[in-house]
């Protein structure tokens, strides 16, 4: 072979020369040749001759070049799916092994070295993925770790941390032995090589298997130290990014050396002889640690001693350029500066290990900072302030007045980069606290706020109305109304300055503040709207698009704050303004474009269903916006000039794969996410008067539903289905046929997300889309095949849930386990309630639409139902399994008796649980087995009766957290006598069930139940309708009717009812039924005219 590849070599020499020619019309040439000439008609020749290239050609760039290309062609898939690599005879795939061995052996250039073991490492991945063998590396590797030339030993260490499977056979205590030698080495790259290769190692064990591992991580630490004497940094800062990798995935393994990682990494953070990136790499560690493992964290006073102080040091880092002040673009503050990282920092650290841990420290400092006559003191201390709030809310909750107190004297400090962290400071605590901030401290802070707005430094300006609009967005209009004069006299004036960034944020506070006053704002709208209308009308050049976006944004708001009538002086041209504006936009970037699809949404709310001329105007657009696809690629980590070709300011975001870069522009995201969400608006308010454009969104939407790249994306395009099909049914434009053949297709590409999706988030949203769909398209709505593919993929969710469960438990049981991690554990159990309660919203649908039909298909869902209730020490889980029962036996009926062997005698039983949910969900389950169950149920139902009056007569039924399942069995009592009462005696269970009464939290209930009673008084049971009990009907009368929970027929039923029976009372006995009430009750039944 090698006689036959001299003239290959030689020909592929120069095209590799060409490859790299500054002439793009050379390089372009030799670009078609290598793909048309070489990779589709002589492969075989190409790889040998590259890998003989990369081990003898004497110049080391066209070695590296070769070893490069050999890489990636290899890697090439054929039409077959197969790769190049494997595809080649194995004579040829032999002879570019054995070169590449060789040039392992001998290659003496570094960075050439590191090509060769990159290319290796990514061939062999390959080869053993297709079934094939390349025995004799694992033996080299091996040989090189010990070889006397360090070269060798660090190549080995590169090619097992690149492919740890190469030595997975061997045994643990050996491996260890070679990297522990490997970690002293004299050799600073072969123990760096050898602690990236044990790190990734350790990464691909199981978790029994890598504890094993653990007594190694004092040796790996040690790699550190001598590394931060040296003159370089990259070893020290990439060593510190493997142990990154490690805390991030195994974080328990530095347990036992995390007080020495935090002292050495805070020292390397103080040490300012290093770069800003490394020391920001030691602090991503500590970071990544208190994330992973914050219990452990927790209980080290090292990382608050240390960690903390250092961290808001670093805030102080800060240069008072005079360019903050003349800037005319805020989005060019760099943000990888030491003080924006330690802000991130800061909040990372509250999130993370919470407030109980975080403030004593913080609050310790920042008193003292905040009276230092340095301004970066002040400055860092509301910044920091600022960012730890979310993560500290349960604790500074009750402290915010104190805390306010700290931060509203700093709007008038002397220096302004201060009185613009004070506003951010209030801006982001309105956000972090909403709700409670606003509502006990609005004069507070808006007393304090807007006169800020007169700042005579435009930056704070602009701060003080964008802390405004965070504070509007959570405030009820009662506590903004005796502000409204001050803030938009305020606003107006701002609308004036020069700063264009000024006007626009001037404009959006002016739309949050209007959406929020709603009618309130009503006063101020002949006075700003035509303000607005005329920016839009003359802020026409190219550097004004964003201020007219904004504008249109704020305009829309109003309207639909003041309403149709109000908004219809300005409607028209406001419209054609949109109209003008649209059909102007050039530039698929043009920043109008999201401001514009929200302001025609707005618009279709005010108008309803007059909006329905101007969609051939809005949709066509919205359909391109939502059809956008963002570019992707997929390059090698040797690519050059990759941030040049791909930068962040493009909108570029890459994650890691496999030794590979996958990157996504992110730049239309956005606006494609708006667009869906804007189609969503325009279903939602127009219904049928949508359904032109129904089938052309579906087929956009559909696939968004695995639009991975951008989450809200995906929810939008969830929410969107169900409204399509309403659309399209209440158009009455489709057959039952053609609407369901639309819909089984959607349903299929629906049930295949539930059955592989890992985000419990997105899959309620997916199990709600389900539940409307099924709500619109009715009865039998479902094929054989999609109630088999939704109960075998909801079987799939339910086994995933018990296996979180019992990992919930496993943390639970963990030695390191606090208070912290358990409310962190409980909301996630919050999160899968919310999921276990859609699915049974959803089987509960398809059994009401399908009924009996299901059953055939309930069948398999029966084991895992079971295991909920039995196996699972979740109170959820057996509250699910009773609700699925229980809808069973509703939609079934008489058929569900087949299955009471698998719930009967726990339901019974769990009407006596100690838990009020569980005692609940059981008593629910044996009314409906009384209502809709028949004969068979009534033993079960008389059985249940005592340990429903056991319930019912506990001293502690009516507490707030027994009510609801006190009701419950009151309800209960009243079906089985109702509608199941052959198998005791009635008349002696109504008497209990009567003086249980009333009903008045569960509303749904307390329909059935009123029902009934009234039904006994109309037929005059002798029970019931007794002179005895004339004050107790009163009672539960006035009672029932004050707390307004029934519907008005059966409230005016119940009246009437009463009316009647009192009609025959005499006067002395009205008179004193009237007397026992209380004088509220009196007056709200005379105002009300109900006596």
């Amino acid at each position: 072979m090698d006689n036959s590849l001299n003239e290959v070599v030689v020909q592929l020499a120069n095209l590799l020369c060409q490859l790299k020619d500054s002439n793009n019309e050379q390089r372009n040439a030799a670009e078609e040749q290598l793909n048309n000439e070489w990779m589709a008609k002589q492969p075989v020749l190409l790889l040998t001759g590259l890998s003989n290239i990369a081990r003898n050609h004497v110049d080391s760039q066209m070695r590296s070049h070769a070893a490069i290309l050999l890489r990636r062609i290899s890697l090439n898939l054929k039409g077959d799916n197969d790769y190049l690599w494997t595809s080649l005879p194995d004579d040829a795939r032999q002879y570019c092994q054995m070169q590449l061995i060789e040039s392992l052996n001998v290659e003496t250039d570094l960075y050439v070295r590191r090509k060769i073991c990159d290319t290796i490492s990514e061939l062999y991945k390959i080869t053993v993925s297709k079934g094939l063998q390349w025995p004799e590396l694992i033996q080299i590797v091996i040989e090189c770790t010990e070889s006397k030339k360090g070269e060798h030993r660090e190549s080995a260490f590169k090619i097992i941390s690149n492919v740890p499977s190469l030595i997975a056979d061997y045994d643990i205590p050996t491996l260890k032995n070679v990297f522990n030698i490997a970690l002293s080495d004299a050799s600073e790259q072969v123990r760096i090589s050898a602690l990236e290769a044990v790190v990734n190692f350790m990464l691909e064990m199981n978790q029994d298997e890598v504890q094993q591992m653990f007594d190694l991580i004092p040796f790996m630490l040690n790699v550190l130290p001598p590394l931060a004497n040296e003159t370089g940094e990259d070893s020290l800062v990439n060593g510190i990014i493997y142990l990154i990798d490690l805390a991030d995935s195994i974080p328990k393994c530095l347990k036992s050396v995390l007080e020495d990682v935090v002292t050495f990494m805070t020292e390397l953070m103080k040490n300012e002889k290093f770069e800003d990136s490394t020391r920001q790499t030691a602090l991503e560690l500590l970071l990544t640690i208190s994330e992973s493992i914050p219990s452990l964290v927790r209980k080290s006073p090292t990382f608050q001693q240390q960690v903390i102080p250092v961290v808001l040091k670093w805030m102080t880092e800060l240069d008072d350029d005079e360019s903050w002040y003349t800037t005319e673009d805020l989005d060019d503050d760099e943000n990888d500066t030491n003080s924006d990282v330690a802000e991130q920092a800061m909040d990372r650290i509250a999130r993370s290990l919470g407030g109980k841990y975080v403030l004593p420290m913080t609050f310790e400092l920042i008193p003292l900072m905040l009276q230092s006559q340095d301004w970066k003191e002040r400055h860092a201390a509301l910044m920091t302030i600022s960012a730890i709030g979310e993560g500290c809310v349960k604790v500074m909750i009750d402290e915010l007045d104190k805390v306010l107190d700290l931060i509203i004297p700093h709007l008038n400090d002397p220096h302004p980069r201060v009185r613009h962290a004070a506003c951010h400071a209030i801006g982001q605590m309105s956000t972090d606290f909403a709700d409670v901030i606003q509502i006990k401290f609005h004069d507070k802070i808006l007393n304090a706020l807007i006169p800020v707005m007169n700042d005579q430094y435009p930056r704070v300006q602009a701060h003080s109305a964008a802390a405004l609009v965070n504070f509007a967005e959570e405030v009820q209009k009662q506590h903004l109304a005796g502000h409204l004069d001050n803030i938009f006299q305020h606003l107006l004036i701002l609308l004036n300055n020069p700063k264009k960034y000024v006007q626009e944020q001037a404009i959006t506070a002016i739309a949050t503040v209007a959406d929020s006053a709603e009618e309130e704002f009503i006063k101020y709208y002949d006075s700003i709207m035509p303000y607005l209308i005329n920016i839009l009308h003359n802020a026409n050049n190219k550097e004004y698009r964003l201020l007219r976006g904004k504008t249109m944004e704020c305009a829309s708001l109003i309207a639909l704050a003041v309403g149709k009538e109000i908004f219809s002086k300005n409607a028209i041209e406001f419209i054609n303004i949109l109209s003008q504006t649209q059909a102007s936009i050039k530039e698929s970037d043009d920043p109008q474009i999201p401001y514009l699809m929200a302001a025609w949404a707005r618009i279709c709310k005010i108008l309803g269903k007059d909006f329905i001329p101007y969609l051939e105007i809005v949709i066509p657009p919205l359909l391109e916006s939502a059809k956008k696809s963002p570019e992707v690629a997929l390059i090698d980590n040797d690519e050059e000039d990759i941030e040049k070709k791909y930068s962040e300011e493009d909108g570029w975001e890459f994650i890691g794969l496999e030794g590979q870069k996958l990157g996504i522009k992110t730049t239309f995201l956005e606006e494609k996410c708006i667009a869906v969400e804007m189609l969503v608006c325009y279903a939602q308010e127009l219904e049928e008067g949508f359904q032109m454009y129904a089938e052309e969104v579906m087929e956009i939407v559909v696939p968004l539903l695995k639009f991975y790249f951008y989450d809200d994306i995906r929810h939008s395009a969830a929410i969107t289905i169900p409204e399509l099909f309403n659309s399209m049914v209440k158009s009455n434009k489709y057959t039952h046929e053609n609407l369901l053949n639309i819909w089984h297709n959607v349903c299929k590409e629906m049930l295949d997300i539930i059955n592989r999706e890992l985000d419990t988030t997105f899959l309620c949203k997916i199990y709600m889309s389900l539940q409307k769909c099924i709500e619109y398209l009715g009865n039998s709505c479902l094929t054989p095949e999609l109630l088999e593919f939704f109960t075998n993929s909801t079987i799939s969710q339910l086994d995933e849930y018990i296996q979180r469960t019992q990992r919930r438990t496993e943390y639970r049981n963990d030695q390191d386990h606090d208070a912290e991690d358990e409310e962190n554990l409980q909301e996630e159990e919050a999160d899968e309630d919310a999921l276990l309660n859609e699915i049974s919203k959803a089987i509960h649908l398809i059994l009401k639409t399908h009924g009996t039909a299901y059953l055939p298909y309930f069948n398999n869902l029966v084991p895992i139902v079971d295991r909920f209730m039995n196996e699972i020490n979740d109170i959820a889980a057996i509250q699910w399994a009773f609700c699925v029962y229980a809808d069973l036996i509703e939609f079934t009926q008489a058929a569900s008796w087949d299955y009471q062997g698998h719930f009967l005698e726990k339901m019974v039983s769990g009407i006596s649980s100690p838990t009020a949910d569980i005692r609940h969900t059981a008593a629910c389950g044996i009314g409906l087995c009384a209502k809709f169950g028949g004969d068979v149920y009534g033993p079960a139902c008389a059985a249940s009766l005592p340990a429903l009056v056991a319930v019912i007569n506990d001293p502690n039924s009516r507490s707030q957290e027994n009510i609801l399942a006190t009701e419950i069995c009151i309800s209960a009592l009243g079906k089985i006598c109702r509608y199941n009462n052959s198998h005791f005696n009635v008349n002696e269970v109504l008497p209990i069930w009567f003086n249980a009464l009333p009903i008045l939290e569960d509303v749904d209930e307390a329909e059935q139940t009123y029902e009934y009673l009234l039904e006994l008084l109309e037929a005059r049971n002798s029970i019931i309708l007794t002179q005895d009990n004339l004050p107790k009907l009163v009672g539960i009368f006035t009672d029932v009717v004050t707390a307004q929970i029934l519907s008005v027929e059966m409230t005016t039923y119940m009246i009437n009812t009463v009316k009647t029976i009192l009609s025959q009372c005499d006067e002395n006995t009205k008179q004193s039924l009237w007397n026992s009430l209380t004088p509220d009750k009196q007056k709200f039944l005379t105002d009300t005219g109900f006596l």
